[in-house]
């Protein structure tokens, strides 16, 4: 196994002893699902050609976690669970 993966694995075992959920998610999104969900102005420095990697369909390469966490939110009600502290402590993306 490589040392980033056997490394990232631990990390995320530790943190799952902590109480702490891992939330995995896409690695391309749409523009909604990236900044209009998460509140990001159009005219925001990160939605900028040379901060973000768009494809020719519109979709993009997800510039940080929080699209994952999002989602992971909106499914959190309908599972019964709190969707800000899954498992009563947080989330994390790794």
């Amino acid at each position: 196994m490589h040392p980033v993966t056997r490394t990232r694995l631990r990390i995320e075992r530790i943190f799952a002893q902590a109480g702490f959920q891992v939330a995995t998610g896409p690695e391309v999104e749409d523009d909604y699902h990236n900044f209009e969900a998460l509140n990001i102005p159009r005219n925001h420095p990160a939605r900028a050609m040379h901060d973000t990697f768009y494809f020719p369909d519109g979709k993009l390469l997800r510039t940080h976690t929080r699209p994952c966490r999002y989602a992971h939110a909106r499914a959190a009600p309908a599972a019964g669970r709190d969707c800000t502290r899954p498992r009563g402590t947080g989330w994390i993306r790794i």
